[in-house]
């Protein structure tokens, strides 16, 4: 009888142990190793076509103008 009722109790310590694992949830990563991330840039290929184009068109005008001389 002892038997079984220490059987028993094991048995509910055992779902009650398995019921708290079940509800235990772990906190979202959010970097918090690695660090924050910067704003991302999405216009940056914009940004750097257009400087090349400035810096195409002012190297453009000044061979021009060395030429026409």
């Amino acid at each position: 009888m002892r038997f079984i009722l220490a059987l028993f109790f094991l048995a509910i310590v055992y779902c009650i142990h398995h019921a708290d694992a079940a509800t235990y949830r772990k906190p979202p990563f959010n970097g918090s190793i690695f660090g924050k991330r910067g704003v991302v840039e999405y216009d940056s290929t914009g940004r750097a076509l257009s400087a090349l184009c400035e810096i195409a068109a002012e190297t453009c005008q000044a061979w021009y103008q060395t030429l026409d001389n």
